[in-house]
């Protein structure tokens, strides 16, 4: 089948790169639909400045003015505001921060929402469904983009294999995001000089993230600030701070970063400069995503020796550099439950709060990942670990 009889369904965001990638398509000979996902319009939640530049609002306007300029053959708005409020928004943003940990959002608004339900909702709409994400998939695997300082398979890394199934990435083979840009100008895109978004998935840009959890979030108060040296309590600290952020503590002549958290015993433990030990550890337990589980299970099936332990690169959040490590499949403490794996860091390992995502690489194909469970500070006794349970 020719492109031209082919139609894509994309998933316009109202930026730039679900916009270039909205032309690229057409200019292949596709027929193009634009599709607009609505899973959060809380009122628009305009700031104190009444700006609504980053609302959901704003960014449908903004994609309207795309479709009209591309001149798509339509663009259908999808509301989701159920879906990611039951599947994302409770369960994995207000329950982890409730439980004291650091939720990654954005890789389960991808699994769940974009590859997920909103798949399923345009499935009908086209043959194929394109996002703008800095991402590419060489025979069915998930690669990094071309600029690895904008490469978005961080986000990704969550998300089933089978979900990438007839999904396009057209921004992912681009130089980088300059060349973007520099395309959006040169067809006059009414959103090529607008700035990329921040914040949490679908919700944006806020002042005050804290203050806007404090609407939905019973935390309980403050937690109490320790300097972890001297254990001297040195002030008090939104209980949204997390590991390896500066704890803005009036009256210390130095520089002060959280290290570790307690959410049963309400405390932060804070440490004196950016190079402190306490800031670093040997690797993490995580639990894995479906991504490393099919790969490994097919490794398996294969025979392919040292599937369980082998060399990798892993990153530990976005813009990260990749570091070399060795994953080993320690198997799951119940049946139900996900696989869990020990990624050990070849070096000193950045501190990261339990919640938070570590996704690994092996040369340019990304592989997985999971969830931190804990670190692992003590590479001979895990009783050493900073430890927070958490539900499946």
């Amino acid at each position: 089948m020719s492109a031209s009889a082919q139609r894509v369904v994309v998933a316009l965001s109202g930026g730039v790169d679900s916009a270039v990638a909205a032309y690229r398509l057409r200019e292949l000979g596709y027929r193009v639909v634009g599709a607009f996902m609505r899973p959060w319009w809380p009122g628009d939640d305009a700031d104190a400045s009444g700006s609504r530049e980053c609302t959901a609002s704003a960014d449908y306007i903004m994609a309207q003015r795309v479709a009209e300029h591309l001149r798509l053959e339509d663009l259908r708005l999808i509301d989701l505001t159920r879906e990611y409020w039951q599947s994302v928004f409770v369960p994995h943003i207000l329950e982890a921060y409730s439980r004291g940990e650091t939720p990654s959002p954005d890789l389960v608004c991808n699994r769940r929402i974009k590859f997920g339900v909103f798949r399923r909702a345009v499935d009908g709409l086209g043959d194929y469904v394109a996002t703008g994400h800095h991402a590419r998939l060489v025979h069915g695997h998930l690669c990094r983009a071309h600029d690895d300082l904008k490469d978005q398979t961080y986000f990704l890394a969550a998300t089933p294999a089978a979900a990438f199934h007839r999904v396009l990435f057209p921004v992912g083979d681009m130089p980088d995001k300059e060349a973007v840009r520099a395309l959006a100008r040169r067809i006059g895109l009414p959103n090529a000089e607008r700035r990329s978004t921040r914040g949490i998935c679908f919700i944006g840009n806020r002042k005050s993230i804290a203050s806007f959890l404090n609407d939905y979030v019973l935390a309980g108060g403050d937690y109490a600030a320790v300097d972890v040296d001297t254990g001297r309590r040195v002030g008090q600290l939104s209980p949204y701070w997390t590991v390896g952020q500066r704890a803005r503590l009036s009256g210390m002549s130095r520089p002060y970063y959280v290290c570790d958290k307690d959410p049963i015993a309400r405390l932060m433990h804070v440490c004196a400069g950016r190079e402190h030990p306490r800031l670093r550890c040997r690797g993490y337990e995580v639990e894995a995503f479906d991504l490393w589980s099919s790969r490994h299970d097919a490794e398996r099936a294969c025979g392919v020796a040292d599937a369980s332990s082998d060399r990798y690169w892993y990153r530990a959040w976005h813009r990260h550099h990749l570091t070399p490590c060795t994953v080993t499949c320690i198997g799951a403490p119940e049946a139900a439950m996900r696989p869990r794996l020990h990624i050990r860091s070849v070096g000193p390992a950045p501190a990261t709060a339990p919640g938070q995502a570590i996704v690994l690489y092996r040369q340019h194909v990304c592989v997985g990942g999971g969830t931190v469970v804990k670190m692992v500070r003590d590479e001979q006794s895990e009783e050493n670990s900073v430890q927070v349970l958490r539900s499946s």
